[in-house]
This record gives C-alpha cells, structure tokens and sequence, in this order.
C-alpha cells in the first residue's frame, strides 16, 4: 500500500507559515489591507492562502534580499506586466519598506526605458 502525505503534520506547518507571512504582509501594507483580503469570497482563500504562505512567508522571509531591493523588484515586475491596480499597494509597501520616491522613481524609469 502506498504511503500518504501526513495531512495534519502539512496543515499544521501551512498555518504557521500563512501566521507569519500575514505578520510580515500586515508590516508592508497594514491591518485594512489584511482585512479586505480575508474579506474575500471564501472561493478565493486558497489562492489567498497559498499566496500569503508561498510569496509573503517561503519567499519575502528568506535571507540575502533586503525588503527594499524585494519591494523594488515587485514594481518593476508589476510595472513591466502592465499589473497597474496592484501597483498602488506596493508602491505604498515599497516606501515602508525603506524605498525613498527617489527610488521608486529611478525603478520605474529604468522600466520604461526598456521599452
């Protein structure tokens, strides 16, 4: 018989995980901004729920980026894929992280200058 997953054990560690990415979401953004998401259609929290584990806890939480350079990144990804509605909110987390409009600025031209 085929060995399965331990589901309590993956759960368990998924919810830490979803803790912590939330904890470090609600630094960048702000306690509104976690409000409306768990206000989201309950369809949608699973794509909510692996965003936050995956990107916000496995990803924003490893070593060797600062969150400036990472907030950096994001709005130059956001800006190149044309994400414009998301790129509001991490403009906003951008500058909590540290950024300065100087460099916001600076990220978004070199962009455009791509193109």
């Amino acid at each position: 018989m085929a060995e399965h997953a331990d589901r309590e054990a993956i759960e368990q560690a998924q919810a830490v995980l979803y803790e912590e990415g939330t904890k470090l979401r609600r630094e960048v953004f702000g306690g509104g901004h976690i409000s409306a998401s768990k206000a989201l259609p309950e369809f949608l929290q699973p794509v909510q729920s692996m965003a936050v584990t995956a990107g916000w806890s496995l990803c924003w939480t490893r070593p060797g980026l600062e969150r400036k350079t990472r907030s950096l990144l994001c709005l130059v990804m956001l800006a190149v894929l044309g994400r414009d509605h998301e790129l509001g909110v991490h403009v906003r987390g951008a500058i909590a992280n540290g950024c300065t409009q100087d460099e916001i600025r600076e990220a978004l031209l070199q962009v455009r200058d791509q193109f």
